[in-house]
């Protein structure tokens, strides 16, 4: 806001509580403490870090499988938001009761677009995403084995 005072903001909310069970069973799940997590972490260890560190450690104190401070940093985000943006320039824009697309082109001042409104972030489109970044892991892990593997052949050959 500093930089740019007049900028538009969307804030997305939704129930603290529903998020929290969403961000439970989805991001945490597949980077924190899963059975993925050891391929995620060994294929993707700048990733793995920046989550730790960027998202894990600064809003949920490096915890977050502790419901009562993922959300108390998710409300306090809000409110953080809501402190340093002008209303006049501020939609907050709760995903669980607007439907379509009127309230954010309105905000935006902008026409309404001839094409459906997009509704990708559920946790169905969530576990498709993550089964095939796992795909793609274990796939990457098999050629990282068999380049080790041919190697060591070559080289005892």
């Amino acid at each position: 806001m500093k930089i740019f005072p007049e900028a538009k903001v969307i804030l997305n909310i939704r129930d603290p509580n529903r998020w929290y069970d969403s961000f439970s069973k989805t991001l945490t799940k597949t980077t924190h403490g899963s059975d993925r997590n050891f391929i995620f972490k060994l294929l993707t260890p700048l990733l793995a870090d920046y989550f730790q560190v960027a998202v894990y450690d600064k809003f949920f104190s490096g915890n977050p499988q502790d419901r009562e401070t993922c959300i108390s940093a998710f409300t306090d985000h809000i409110e953080e938001v809501k402190q340093h943006v002008a209303p006049e320039n501020l939609l907050v824009y709760d995903i669980e009761k607007e439907k379509g697309w009127k309230t954010l082109c309105e905000f935006m001042e902008v026409p309404i677009p001839n094409v459906p409104f997009p509704r990708v972030n559920d946790r169905e489109a969530f576990g498709l995403l993550v089964k095939g970044t796992a795909f793609i892991h274990i796939m990457v892990l098999f050629l990282y084995v068999s380049s080790i593997i041919y190697i060591v052949f070559r080289i005892v050959a």
